[in-house]
C-alpha cells in the first residue's frame, strides 16, 4: 500500500525519479548552437522553467559562450521560451528527456530555444 501511494505522489508531482544531473540547452532563435550548461538535482527539482532558464543564464561561462548569453538574452526580451516549437510552461519535470552519454552514464536532456517574433510580427 505505501508504495502504491508513492507512486501516486511522483505521478501528481511529476518530479523525476532519479537523481540525474540535467544538461540544459538554450538556443537562441533560429541558432543551431545554443548555451549547454549542466545542473545538479537540487539546482533543477522543482523549479520552473523559467527558474532554470534564469539560472541557466546566471551561471560563469567561457569567452565563446557569453555571446550566445546575450543572444539569448536579446530573444528573451518580448520573446518566449519553446520546447520541441510549443511553449513551455511549470516544472521543468515535465520536459525531461532521459540519455546515455558513450560511456553509459545517465543524465536528463532539455533543449529549449528562446525566440521573439521578426520585426513587425506579433504572438498570438
Amino acid at each position: 500500500m505505501e508504495k502504491e501511494n508513492k507512486e501516486k505522489y511522483e505521478k501528481i508531482t511529476n518530479l523525476p525519479k532519479e537523481d540525474l544531473p540535467l544538461v540544459v540547452e538554450i538556443m537562441p532563435g533560429q541558432a543551431r548552437e545554443g548555451l549547454i550548461q549542466v545542473l545538479q538535482p537540487n539546482e533543477y527539482k522543482g523549479k520552473k522553467i523559467e527558474e532554470i532558464v534564469k539560472i541557466t543564464l546566471e551561471k560563469p561561462v567561457n569567452i565563446e559562450d557569453k555571446n550566445i548569453v546575450e543572444k539569448v538574452k536579446e530573444e528573451l526580451d518580448g520573446g518566449k521560451i519553446l520546447y520541441n516549437n510549443r511553449e513551455t510552461e511549470g516544472d521543468i519535470s515535465k520536459y525531461l528527456v532521459k540519455e546515455k552519454t558513450e560511456n553509459g552514464e545517465e543524465y536528463y536532456y532539455v533543449g529549449l530555444r528562446a525566440i521573439r517574433p521578426q520585426e513587425g510580427g506579433l504572438f498570438y
